[in-house]
């Protein structure tokens, strides 16, 4: 479910930078049409769809002056279009009671004007705010009528991308095979009105399916037939990300030299156009790659980079979202000011809505913070068995190279303190591995050292204390016995020094996302877009 998630987020990453040149081209349209007139509702109306994820507060306060000039001129179909805009903009705040209410209310407006594809409209979006709800039920029925108002006055255009819609829903309760068959009638449908961004986004959503069925190479069948429409748009951010798709699954049926290629392609890109999150997982693929290739330092290599990126990119949106929320504190509390000289009953409401703002803007940063610490702590345990697989490699290597001068007599490069000191702590946790209380202070006496100086010159040479170094070559062990099938995971535990079995499973986890019973059968990581 994870692995879905990752890819739905990077669906709606391609449809918020799939648009750019359309925005830029509304708002010159905008800036070039000042007077109050039905036109410049339906620029702001379009422009509140597209702003709609990316800047929140514009997209509400465009709605609000679509409504505005709406019924100044009496523009009915307009001033229904936006109360339903503001209702998206409190479904995208999480406030579906709200939005329920905003779009019933638009929806009563269009059937009474009577504007059926507003009714259509509206339908859709009541089952897109079910699906944030994650009422199944709910969600296909709306988009049903949705459907069936869009099919009466033949509008292909939003048939198919409801169609879609119904696809991603059935995604995401992982009901691929239904979900294949509404993206397909979709798809037929864009081709032909001949709607080249719909169909990006149909052969988007089908790579996810086939890529969370493991159909390898069905997925890169469609990213190849995406990627000649998306250079067409000259849609360059769509372009790295389908690049960046292609490379990832090149990775998984081991056409490596292929994998290469897209990636660093994907990766010139996103620099070219500087968006800092797709070059993040680029590098994160690129990780990906070299891992699978035990090519380990290039791994490493890249996996520094991501993390550069990744650290970048998060101070960026921080400072964004500290930006946005201050603006947004002055604006509430000069309409606190005012409100406070009207009425007093107007004040006790702005106060609660600015409580639930600040407990939103809390949480949200809080969620954020959260996750962003999970994926620094998976990147150091990463980054952690890279170095321990290329200090056994140089270990290897070192003995090859004594084993060889003893023979022939001939001296030799004489080892370094550090590396005599790696290979003796090696040596003596291989042979304590099963023995549960060998630790940190048995350690010491066995290199004859104090606690202290083990642990100052270990973490020196390696960047990590004893008692950290230890359990992973514990667990390395023991997910080498599991990879084998040498035994039980119980005996397994006991043979790497786990007395604990809920201490085992649990530290296990930990390091490999999956406890040991599972690190057999665990599903292969997928991480491509929408």
């Amino acid at each position: 479910m994870r692995n879905l998630l990752l890819c739905l987020l990077l669906a709606a990453a391609q449809v918020t930078f799939g648009q750019k040149s359309v925005v830029d081209s509304l708002y010159a349209r905008l800036e070039n049409n000042p007077q109050e007139d039905s036109l410049r509702v339906r620029i702001l109306l379009q422009l509140c769809w597209h702003e709609s994820t990316s800047y929140p507060e514009k997209h509400k306060a465009m709605a609000e002056e679509a409504i505005t000039i709406a019924r100044k001129i009496n523009y009915q179909s307009g001033e229904a279009s936006g109360i339903r805009s503001i209702g998206i903009y409190y479904m995208n705040k999480g406030e579906y009671d709200k939005a329920t209410e905003l779009v019933y209310e638009a929806l009563q407006l269009f059937e009474k004007i009577p504007d059926v594809k507003g009714v259509g409209n509206c339908y859709q979006t009541l089952g897109s705010i079910h699906r944030q709800r994650a009422d199944f039920e709910k969600t296909k029925e709306f988009y049903g009528k949705a459907i069936e108002v869009y099919q009466k006055i033949n509008n292909e255009k939003d048939m198919a991308g409801t169609l879609n819609s119904l696809g991603v829903l059935h995604i995401s309760f992982s009901k691929f095979d239904e979900a294949l068959a509404y993206i397909n009638k979709s798809l037929e449908i864009r081709k032909k009105i001949n709607d080249r961004f719909g169909l990006s986004q149909c052969y988007t959503n089908m790579a996810i399916i086939y890529t969370n069925q493991e159909k390898y190479k069905e997925a890169l069948d469609c990213f190849e037939k995406n990627l000649p429409l998306v250079e067409e748009m000259n849609e360059k951010q769509l372009i790295a990300v389908n690049l960046d798709g292609m490379g990832h699954l090149y990775t998984l049926i081991g056409d490596y030299d292929k994998a290469e290629a897209s990636l660093l392609k994907a990766l010139a890109l996103a620099k070219e156009i500087g968006f800092k999150r797709t070059i993040e997982v680029a590098y994160s693929k690129l990780t990906l790659l070299e891992e699978t290739r035990g090519r380990y330092k290039e791994a490493l290599a890249y996996s520094n980079m991501a993390y550069q990126y990744l650290d970048s990119a998060y101070s960026e949106e921080s400072a964004t979202q500290i930006a946005e929320a201050e603006t947004r504190y002055e604006t509430e509390k000069k309409n606190q000011a005012i409100q406070v000289l009207e009425r007093d009953n107007r004040i006790q409401r702005l106060r609660t809505n600015l409580w639930v703002v600040a407990f939103m803007l809390v949480t949200g940063i809080s969620l954020v913070v959260y996750f962003f610490q999970r994926y620094r702590e998976r990147n150091k345990r990463r980054i952690l068995n890279l170095k321990i697989d290329n200090l056994i490699a140089q270990h290897k290597e070192l003995s090859e190279k004594y084993k060889g001068a003893l023979a022939t007599g001939v001296d030799g490069n004489v080892e370094s303190y550090d590396q005599i000191l790696l290979k003796k702590s090696l040596e003596i946790i291989e042979s304590n591995m099963s023995n549960p209380l060998f630790g940190v202070d048995q350690m010491a006496d066995a290199m004859g050292m104090s606690r202290a100086s083990l642990h100052r010159k270990l973490k020196a040479i390696t960047g990590f204390p004893p008692s950290e170094f230890i359990r992973n070559i514990r667990l390395r062990k023991a997910a080498a016995l599991l990879t084998s099938q040498a035994d039980s995971v119980t005996q397994i535990g006991i043979a790497v020094g786990f007395e604990d079995q809920s201490y085992f499973s649990k530290s296990f986890k930990k390091q490999y996302g999956v406890p040991p019973s599972e690190y057999l059968h665990a599903p292969k990581l997928v991480e491509t877009l929408q």
